[in-house]
């Protein structure tokens, strides 16, 4: 079967409201978890007592050091930190070390912000997403349990792709039977979560979705001593228990001891301008990525504006995706110049940024924006029908 592989940028779900890149640090800036989502149960309330004293020395940082009314990029941000911290050095009057739970802190900020923004997308009727999902897992079915017929590189940290085709698979009925393959040794972070690690699903005859997040994950926890990589992906519980609030790893920590080390930290790539991609998972994962793209009979790039900064990922798609693949560039209309645009002007449109480096590839461009798109090819927003159809193809 033909194989197509969808490369999702930020704007793949912008329509869902998740943070764009740009906006997360005024989130973070105006984000009070005590009253998180108008909710006031017990699990935000110890969010509350054990995170607030952290944020608000956030805060003093970001005062302190970014004094402008405007506010800092999240690179310079990042940067900053990582700088400093890598060389044991004082920022103002922050040490090292202060600077290290403050960087902490700031993940964890972003976790917050994330999940925080998927929970109040969930209460919408929004159902395109979920379409786009019974669409990916019928389409995996119907290629058989060898089969490969696509796979999706995700540039974001937002779990919103996983969380759809997971109501899918719990809506019809099909866990342990269809799973999400994050192409690398992923875990289980607890018994509440259905996930059967992705490297033994195919071994086990799982109808595997391929979605390899090049910078990581909101719903990834990573363990510092033994190299665990845990999601709780499908689980029931919140996502402020499992990920927000500190925990130990089920496998190194001394379960007889008080102080339950090491912690589980978050495991995404920061915007930083001195990115490391040492981690043997993201390796493996960027590695794969690489096959994706290699073996790919059609390419879509959906809401992704090819920046000349992502230098990593140009690179990798220079050397990975041949001559003449057909690819499919999903932006809206002002992602291309008009007639009247200034000739030195237009290479900062992302049309152009395609065209110039995908020069010998066929290139359709889609400025609609996604849904329409992907309309076109799942048809009618009519969920129940879809999962009826995966219930139909699971019992053949």
């Amino acid at each position: 079967m033909p194989k197509t592989v969808y490369v999702l940028g930020a704007g793949f779900s912008h329509d869902a409201n998740m943070p764009l890149q740009s906006h997360i640090l005024d989130r973070v800036k105006d984000y009070y978890v005590g009253i998180l989502s108008g909710k006031d149960n017990d699990e935000f309330l110890k969010i509350s007592d054990t995170f607030v004293p952290d944020r608000k020395q956030l805060e003093g940082f970001l005062e302190a050091v970014f004094s402008s009314s405007k506010t800092p990029s999240l690179e310079d941000v990042f940067t900053l930190l990582d700088q400093t911290i890598i060389n044991k050095a004082y920022c103002h009057s922050y040490s090292w070390h202060q600077l290290d739970n403050i960087r902490d802190t700031l993940r964890r900020s972003i976790l917050l912000i994330f999940h925080d923004a998927l929970e109040n997308f969930k209460k919408t009727e929004n159902d395109f997403y979920k379409c786009l999902a019974a669409y990916w897992i019928k389409a995996r079915i119907a290629a058989g349990r060898r089969g490969d017929p696509y796979s999706i590189i995700s540039l974001d940290w937002d779990a919103l792709v996983e969380d759809s085709v997971y109501w899918c698979i719990d809506n019809a009925k099909c866990r342990k039977k269809v799973d999400i393959d994050f192409c690398c040794y992923s875990s289980p972070l607890d018994n509440s979560s259905p996930h059967t690690p992705s490297i033994l699903q195919k071994a086990m005859g799982l109808y595997n979705i391929k979605l390899l997040k090049l910078h990581g994950s909101t719903n990834w926890l990573f363990c510092p001593n033994c190299n665990r990589m845990f999601t709780g992906v499908g689980s029931k519980q919140n996502a402020w228990s499992m990920y927000a609030i500190e925990r130990s790893c089920i496998h190194c920590s001394n379960k007889d001891s008080k102080n339950k080390t090491p912690k589980l930290e978050p495991f995404f790539i920061t915007p930083t301008y001195l990115k490391v991609f040492d981690n043997a998972h993201i390796q493996m994962i960027w590695h794969n990525a690489h096959t994706e793209l290699a073996e790919a009979d059609k390419i879509v790039f959906v809401g992704y504006s090819l920046p000349e900064a992502d230098y990593h990922l140009r690179t990798l798609m220079k050397r990975a995706i041949r001559p003449g693949t057909p690819i499919d560039v999903v932006l809206t209309q002002n992602d291309k110049p008009t007639k009247r645009t200034p000739r030195n002007l237009r290479r900062y449109y992302a049309t152009t940024r395609f065209e110039d480096f995908f020069s010998s590839n066929s290139i359709k461009f889609y400025l609609g924006g996604v849904e329409p798109y992907f309309r076109r090819i799942i048809g009618r927003l009519d969920i129940r029908s879809k999962l009826r159809q995966i219930n139909r193809k699971l019992t053949k």
